[in-house]
């Protein structure tokens, strides 16, 4: 249960505490922007209260504090690329905008305009700011504004010497996983209480026998007594994550267990166990390459809106506490 002032001042608090809010006073080329978006708070008191309505409606719980800057970040960040669209004129010549805007247009008339052609509608429409008020468009010219800030300037692209670099850099995350290799035997639980008892009697006579892993022991298994070169996730998928993590601790060369599955214990003996290496980058070229471009992409869209940002008036309360010490 939240606790506190009213949520209107509270969640305005949090977003002053979060942001520094400036007037914007330049356009394009040192030119003013557009009067009415420029001189309007890029976020409000309602705003902040219905962006926290939202979240609560469909989460069923409040935001906390954390997720509260959260949404008054993005809210800010979507205000800004909406009138930075607008600056550069992203509006004009969308056909899908003048269209929807015409037909608001059209609807409010009522019919007492006639049928009208589209284009009168349409200045009707930004007349009256209609634009401003449509949550679609809004969100659509958003939109557009991020592609192009993610897009920049063409990347050329990279040479193998780059991608073996981030190879290196990543490898971890092209890691191969250790392959094992093992021969089992299988006793099933449906021997009950017995269950137990003769999986160790059967392990002390393969100790001690020296039997050949072939040997006609135990209870059928339904994916065989042979498991070549399986990963840890390929393991659990057969026999579950307990025998998975069972067999890792295992030693390689001698019978051992029990080990414990779903469907009864098992005695094992590992034949191999293969490391896990990184992929080399013949094989992992095309992964390498699209996590490569979207890297630089995140980056490309980071250092856009830090210079929108900057532009708008937004500063971020720790750059801002940083810069008074």
């Amino acid at each position: 249960m939240r606790r506190g002032g009213p949520p209107a001042l509270h969640f305005l608090a949090m977003g002053v505490a979060l942001f520094t809010l400036e007037r914007v006073v330049a356009g394009p080329r040192g030119r003013a922007g557009p009067p009415a978006p420029a001189a309007a708070p890029l976020l409000t008191p309602d705003r902040l209260a219905q962006l926290r309505a939202d979240f609560t409606r469909q989460g069923g719980v409040s935001p906390t504090p954390d997720q509260e800057q959260a949404l008054a970040a993005q809210a800010i960040d979507d205000e800004i690329l909406y009138r930075e669209a607008l600056v550069r004129g992203l509006d004009r010549g969308d056909r899908s905008i003048r269209y929807r805007l015409a037909e608001k247009m059209r609807f409010l008339a009522d019919g007492q305009e006639g049928d009208g052609d589209e284009e009168r509608f349409y200045r009707d429409a930004l007349a009256l700011h209609l634009d401003r008020e449509d949550l679609f468009i809004r969100r659509m010219l958003a939109t557009k504004m991020r592609l192009l800030a993610e897009r920049g300037e063409e990347d050329p692209a990279p040479d193998d010497a780059a991608l073996e670099a981030y190879l290196d850099l990543h490898a971890d995350h092209y890691r191969e996983p250790e392959r094992t290799s093992l021969w089992h035997v299988f006793v099933s639980s449906a021997r009950g209480a017995a269950c137990e008892r003769d999986a160790r009697a059967l392990l002390a006579r393969l100790r001690a026998d020296a039997m050949p892993t072939t040997a006609p022991l135990g209870d059928p298994f339904p994916f065989g007594a042979y498991v070549r070169a399986a990963s840890p996730r390929e393991l659990a998928k057969h026999f579950g994550g307990t025998f998975a993590a069972g067999v890792a601790r295992l030693p390689v060369g001698e019978w051992a267990g029990p080990v414990a599955s779903p469907y009864g214990l098992h005695l094992v003996r590992v034949e191999a166990r293969e490391p896990g290496r990184v992929s080399p980058l013949a094989a992992v070229r095309a992964r390498v390459l699209a996590e490569m471009r979207e890297e630089r992409r995140r980056e490309r869209l980071a250092a856009a809106m830090a210079a929108l940002r900057a532009k708008y008036g937004v500063q971020r309360a720790g750059a801002a506490q940083e810069s008074r010490g």
